[in-house]
């Protein structure tokens, strides 16, 4: 399996990550779990920010916001758990920063913060956590702790087809798939 980019060590993505959450939480950014009243503010987040105009949330999709110390919606990752033969897997069907809060780490920590989600509804939070991208997108992947794959090779595992159903919408077909193992 050729990797277009393998994942960093899981320290270093700890520490990054780490550094970051306190940052923002020093500056009163706020983190939440994707909750009815905000999904339609997360969902016009995601269809400005990536340019997707058509992207609609789906029932089964839950996520993690962030938002501004004036409660503004600042960054949102939309994920949908699916249970497989080896357990269960998040696919990030969207991660999304408003233009106004890009390049302070807040992608890096909602995204962290993704297999916590399975933890607020009682399940254990070991899972697969996976994607898809663009190829210019893959070392931000990378840098958080994913092997990102080269673009147009196949995920290793087999998810009976839902993948595509989930995530063909959102990204473009050069994609390359990014996944980690969360224990």
């Amino acid at each position: 399996m050729p990797a277009l980019y393998p994942g960093l060590h899981d320290e270093a993505v700890k520490k990054r990550h780490l550094r970051y959450a306190r940052s923002l939480v020093d500056a009163g950014y706020s983190f939440d779990m994707l909750v009815d009243e905000g999904r339609a503010d997360a969902q016009e987040l995601v269809r400005d920010a990536l340019a997707l105009p058509d992207f609609t949330l789906g029932d089964q999709d839950s996520g993690t916001v962030v938002r501004t110390p004036d409660g503004e919606l600042a960054a949102v990752a939309v994920v949908t758990a699916v249970n497989y033969d080896n357990g269960t897997a998040l696919f990030v069907r969207a991660l999304a920063t408003a233009p106004a809060h890009r390049s302070t780490g807040i992608a890096t920590v909602v995204l962290g913060l993704v297999p916590q989600i399975l933890s607020q509804v009682g399940m254990p939070t070991r899972s697969l956590v996976t994607g898809a991208c663009p190829q210019e997108r893959g070392s931000f992947f990378h840098r958080a702790g994913f092997l990102v794959l080269e673009p147009g090779d196949p995920l290793p595992y087999d998810f009976g087809g839902i993948e595509a159903e989930l995530l063909d919408a959102t990204v473009p077909t050069d994609r390359c798939w990014f996944f980690r193992d969360v224990k």
